[in-house]
């Protein structure tokens, strides 16, 4: 694929890409795919594995015909990016606040024990 040409994607990458699209598009059942219906998906697959990759494939695919559409699409993708680290973020705030209480759960149990034996001691 010219899209993914110096960008950090591997070969096995690409291959990959292609097996899941495929393995996508036999499970439809379908005998006949529109040429729409693939370009969509090797997009939507590109999206994720590379966003250069996208972008070049996605201005070919779509032929924008000026600068604003294909601003309109690097805007888009910004966008996501945008939305998508700050999920990542949220889940890692809220992954360490409950690591934050499940510790000061196990101080606190410590604590109890700790106390419980010294009254067993006295």
């Amino acid at each position: 694929m010219r899209s993914c040409y110096k960008c950090p994607v591997s070969i096995q990458q690409i291959n990959e890409l292609l097996d899941q699209l495929e393995n996508a598009l036999f499970s439809e059942g379908e005998r006949e795919v529109p040429s729409t219906e693939i370009g969509e998906q090797v997009m939507m697959r590109l999206k994720d594995l590379d966003e250069v990759a996208y972008i070049r494939f996605a201005s070919v695919y779509r032929e924008f015909t000026d600068v604003n559409a294909f601003a309109e699409e690097l805007k888009s993708l910004l966008r996501k990016k945008k939305r998508t680290a700050s999920k990542a973020k949220k889940a890692e705030t809220k992954k360490a606040d409950a690591e934050a209480k499940e510790a000061a759960a196990d101080s606190e149990q410590s604590d109890a024990d700790d106390a419980a034996e010294n009254k067993e001691k006295e």
